[in-house]
């Protein structure tokens, strides 16, 4: 997996510096972002900020969904652990019914 995960790695840094390298002069003349305009900006910038404001808010949302798992998972053990601790009442309350006196007397020969 990690073989995979290597491979993947690699062909994304190549696919970056291939990018970087064809639009090294190209430029964006005028970008308004609703509130703020700006000119003349670098069009490897833009592609760098949007690429990192993309992983911020994936790392974002990968941790929401994180400590959602987290907390289902912890709901989840704590009636585990009711359901076992039920089991072992039950379980012990029908060794207390039994009667161990030994045995009865009809059963003598």
């Amino acid at each position: 997996m990690w073989i995979v995960n290597f491979l993947l790695f690699i062909i994304f840094i190549i696919a970056a510096i291939g990018l970087f390298y064809f639009n090294q002069g190209a430029t964006i003349n005028n970008l308004s972002i609703g509130f703020r305009e700006y000119e003349h900006l670098s069009l490897n910038f833009i592609l760098l900020e949007t690429f990192l404001a993309g992983a911020v808010w994936a790392f974002i949302f990968s941790i929401i969904q994180e400590i959602r798992l987290r907390l289902r998972i912890s709901k989840i053990n704590k009636a585990t652990k009711k359901l076992q601790s039920e089991i072992e009442r039950f379980r012990l309350s029908a060794v207390r019914d039994l009667d161990v006196t030994g045995e009865e007397e009809g059963d003598r020969v």
